[in-house]
């Protein structure tokens, strides 16, 4: 399989959304890409599979196998991928909850943000993200709090998120003063 092979995977898959023969083709092609030994065709495999968002729903297996590659790039585009699908595959949320506890900041970061862009689906996300809560890094204790706001609205977690969505409407960020605002509203 070559990157020439997913760009026509991406742009059938993009072309033909009705026609669940070709779009099927076409997923499984991106999904090959995962599997590829090359890590810059797993991730553009999974930047497309990305692009498509939920119509690309029936790849979250093989995308949330990309969360154990070995090449961090990849990983991080795996996150992507999920965070344009939702899915609320239990396995998805098992692996994204298992990154949330990860050392590694930026994925904590991006796993519990596409746990809190899936919503109440991942309810069993909420024991994994609640360490989060206690970082001492500030923007783990943001989207972990915006995260369960998201997931779980309980007192406890609005009380956790309040002061922090405050701060982080006041970011030089525009897409996290959109969400802070956003949870804000939510909760207020």
């Amino acid at each position: 399989l070559c990157d020439e092979a997913l760009r026509v995977g991406r742009i059938l898959a993009r072309l033909a959304p009705d026609d669940k023969e070709l779009h099927e083709e076409a997923l499984k092609t991106l999904v090959e890409g995962i599997a590829n030994e090359d890590p810059l065709i797993r991730g553009n495999a999974l930047h497309a599979l990305a692009e498509l968002g939920p119509p690309a729903k029936s790849a979250t297996p093989a995308i949330v196998g990309a969360l154990h590659d070995a090449d961090h790039d990849v990983i991080v585009t795996a996150l992507d991928a999920l965070s344009a699908i939702h899915p609320d595959d239990p396995k998805a949320i098992d692996a994204l909850s298992a990154l949330a506890g990860d050392f590694n900041s930026e994925l904590r970061i991006r796993a519990c943000h596409v746990l809190g862009l899936i919503g109440p689906p991942a309810k069993a996300a909420v024991p994994a993200l609640k360490p989060v809560l206690l970082s001492a890094d500030e923007s783990e204790r943001t989207v972990a709090a915006w995260a369960l706001v998201q997931i779980d609205p309980q007192p406890e977690f609005v009380k956790a998120a309040l002061p922090l969505m405050i701060h982080a409407s006041r970011s030089d960020d525009p897409e996290v003063r959109v969400e802070a605002i956003e949870t804000l509203e939510k909760i207020g």
